[in-house]
């Protein structure tokens, strides 16, 4: 963190990734939960020096700045005092009211979480709005059960079920049906429970067959599914009126509740979309699918599918939710991603919380592989013209939420303010330019979601709007940029007009 941001951190009291301690002449005792608090959640800065009282924030300043970082991180690399070995970075300040000193303490692998203290797994931290708070009970297995390996992951777990009572046989069909046809001959068992135990839903154990949990929650009995799942799988929710006059209050004007199995929710999903759905389509009765496959549709596929394979369903008070505005889509899910929003774009597999439930949607061509998701996502909605999907990926809050805009990128004010620019941009810069005038500010996610490009792509890009004075560096994030100041008060009104076009 440089001398810039710090202060600008110092002078605002919003903040949940950054701690201030006084520190005035040693290290302070909690100094080690904070690390493990930030190491369990997202990562953030940890500030000695500075005194926090109800708001107010005072340099108090650090007497020897550099026997206090030493003693510091010498706590944090003794493996008696914390589990795991973290790169801290520090840097020191010198203010005219004393010396402050930052450290970084970055998020610990998800292998290596829970990330605890004096060996004892109970003294584990994480973050809790801005302060670090003891894990729970609960929390603490969520954070073990995350950072499994095959094949001891959650959904893999064996269940003590009788397997010729458990299955909802329709299901089961159903997708034995569509696996025929998206893998031909493949499908040769005969007996339900054969081509389950073949596709590894059934387990043999001591002379006998187990269900994984993941059989139960795709294809399980209602009955069954209730004592898998205690809670709702999703809970879809349709708006006639936009997301900004939405209040917890607000009523829907249709809602239906799933509590079955994962393809009698994906059935009812698909037709609830249809419902309301703003243009006509139809769909083939064998594979659920449209058969035009709109980019809108696709979309919704893409989401609606990530939301009920990548769910977190150890939790049981938290309730998948699906809102369709007017204006826009939100999904929001319990459980994090164990990607960044920069690893979700990209091209490859990423490491998923349910690999089992996910690989029986991608067998039967209802997922797609490689971790595509958010990719085809992003490519659909920027076809459509509309600015990209809203990722947030909360490790503190541990949800995920994706937002689809139905917002046009480029207005009629827009394509005016970039023909007064006197700058030639191409169609992709130009893209970024819209953005910036209607968010201000921008990073390398939102610049490759913008135009589809790679990583090193998207940060030349960004480096040609530096050269050209459109855009300036946030600190020295190398991934946060936001319109120059210069650009900002030229451009004022079309981002104005920009505000009213949307109201309207």
């Amino acid at each position: 963190m440089i001398r810039e941001e710090l202060l600008e951190r110092l002078q605002s009291i919003e903040w949940d990734d950054i701690e201030f301690k006084e520190a005035r002449d040693a290290v302070p005792e909690s100094a080690l939960s904070s690390v493990s608090a930030f190491a369990n959640t997202a990562g953030g800065y940890l500030v000695f020096g500075v005194k926090e009282d109800n708001g107010t924030i005072t340099i108090t300043g650090v007497i020897d700045a550099h026997k206090v970082r030493n003693a510091f991180l010498e706590q944090v690399r003794d493996d008696e005092r914390i589990s795991v070995f973290l790169p801290i970075e520090s840097k020191i300040h010198d203010f005219d009211e004393g010396t402050v000193i930052v450290f970084h303490i970055p998020e610990a692998d998800r292998i290596k979480k829970p990330v605890f203290l004096d060996g004892n797994l109970y003294n584990t931290y994480i973050r809790r709005g801005e302060r670090g708070d003891r894990c729970t009970h609960g929390e603490l297995i969520r954070l073990i059960r995350d950072a499994a390996t095959e094949p001891d992951r959650y959904d893999a777990e064996l269940l003590d079920i009788d397997i010729l009572k458990c299955f909802d046989p329709i299901s089961v069909r159903w997708y034995r049906e569509r696996f025929a046809a998206s893998n031909p001959g493949s499908n040769r068992a005969g007996r339900d429970n054969d081509f389950l135990y073949q596709r590894g839903f059934l387990i043999e154990r001591e002379g006998r067959l187990l269900p994984t949990r993941a059989a139960i929650l795709i294809f399980g009995a209602d009955a069954y599914i209730r004592q898998v799942l205690s809670r709702m799988v999703v809970d879809l929710q349709f708006y006639r009126h936009t997301a900004e006059q939405y209040s917890s209050g607000a009523r829907w004007s249709d809602r239906l509740v799933v509590e079955e199995n994962l393809i009698k929710a994906w059935h009812a999903m698909l037709d609830f979309y249809f419902r309301h759905s703003e243009r006509p389509f139809s769909i083939n009765a064998v594979t659920l699918r449209r058969n035009d496959d709109p980019p809108d549709y696709i979309s919704f596929r893409e989401a609606a599918i990530n939301l009920l394979t990548h769910q977190d369903f150890s939790y049981v008070n938290r309730i998948p939710v699906i809102r369709l505005f007017r204006d826009r889509s939100e999904f929001s899910n319990p459980g994090d991603m164990f990607s960044s929003r920069e690893e979700l774009l990209d091209p490859g597999e990423k490491y998923i919380r349910n690999p089992k439930v996910v690989d029986a949607f991608r067998s039967i061509g209802l997922s797609n592989g490689g971790g595509t998701g958010i990719r085809i996502i992003s490519k659909n909605w920027r076809t459509l013209g509309f600015i990209p999907p809203e990722i947030d990926n909360n490790k503190k809050e541990k949800m995920f939420r994706l937002r689809l805009y139905k917002e046009r990128l480029v207005s009629e004010a827009h394509i005016l303010a970039r023909a007064s620019l006197g700058i030639s941009l191409s169609e992709r810069e130009a893209a970024v330019f819209y953005y910036l005038i209607r968010k201000i500010q921008i990073d390398l996610a939102d610049i490759r979601a913008l135009t589809g490009m790679g990583d090193m792509d998207a940060r030349s890009l960004a480096q040609r709007l530096v050269a050209e004075g459109i855009l300036k560096r946030m600190g020295n994030s190398p991934k946060h940029f936001a319109l120059t100041e210069d650009m900002r008060i030229r451009f004022a009104q079309a981002a104005k007009e920009n505000l009213h076009a949307i109201a309207r």
